[in-house]
């Protein structure tokens, strides 16, 4: 009889396969959009077709604003932890998990007509775009604006300031006016580097790694088991591999 208890276990978390199909609702930072893809491809191949996962992707802060208000979201996997802590705050969300770590780098089209070879020439662009300060990619911005000022000092903070021309509301809206020619530097994640441009570390140590916290959202609609089995994939070895496998960092 034992042996009999995972299948009865399986049944009881995802129903028999003749059941309607059930979906899975995960909203997703912008950054994510290629790598969440390919872990839904692996996680669907996983569970069986009996469940389907629903992608939303826009900026972190843009869906905890939507999480608050009570957007029908079962799983939010955010691009800074502080986003899911302020929904576990208020009662809106489980405790999160780092299922990945991400890390922020100055990239240039790969003419670099500012010809800048290291952060510190980040005052010869005249066109500078980030993220808002409410976008984790611009949060990451600004500590690591602010840490190499201690080194750089205030004038070499005001002059790359001074060059700021827009700042964006997700972080692949940034990288698209630097590869629309509009912009000399922007700051982005080292996963969002394509071919047309070029990566140039920061010495920011912990201000500029970013990590991939994942969350149950408690009023979600869908079944809190399914979503939990879903956030747990995300730590899994099989999705380890399609994280780094798009240059992302595993805890």
């Amino acid at each position: 009889m034992h042996r009999l208890l995972p299948l009865v276990w399986a049944l009881a978390l995802f129903g028999c396969s003749e059941r309607e199909p059930v979906t899975i609702d995960v909203a997703a930072a912008s950054s994510l959009q290629d790598v969440m893809g390919d872990l839904v491809v692996a996680y669907k191949k996983r569970v069986g077709p009996d469940v389907d996962v629903r992608l939303t992707f826009a900026g972190s802060q843009v869906l905890r604003l939507q999480l608050e208000q009570g957007a029908p979201h079962d799983v939010f996997v955010s691009a800074h932890p502080d986003h899911v802590g302020a929904l576990v705050d208020g009662d809106r969300a489980q405790p999160g998990v780092t299922v990945a770590v991400n890390n922020l780098v100055l990239a240039v089209p790969a003419p670099n007509p500012a010809q800048i070879s290291t952060w510190k020439d980040l005052p010869r662009a005249e066109r500078i775009v980030w993220g808002t300060d409410t976008v984790p990619a611009g949060v990451y911005a600004r500590a690591f604006l602010a840490k190499a000022g201690a080194q750089q000092g205030e004038a070499w903070v005001q002059s790359v300031r001074s060059h700021i021309l827009s700042e964006e509301t997700n972080v692949r809206l940034v990288r698209s006016r630097l590869e629309l020619g509009e912009a000399d530097a922007a700051f982005i994640y080292r996963t969002d580097v394509t071919d047309a441009l070029v990566a140039i570390p920061l010495d920011g140590g912990a201000v500029t790694r970013a990590p991939v916290t994942a969350a149950v959202v408690t009023a979600g609609p869908g079944d809190d088991a399914r979503a939990a089995d879903f956030v747990r994939f995300l730590t899994s070895g099989e999705a380890a591999a399609t994280w780094t496998g798009h240059g992302f960092e595993v805890p």
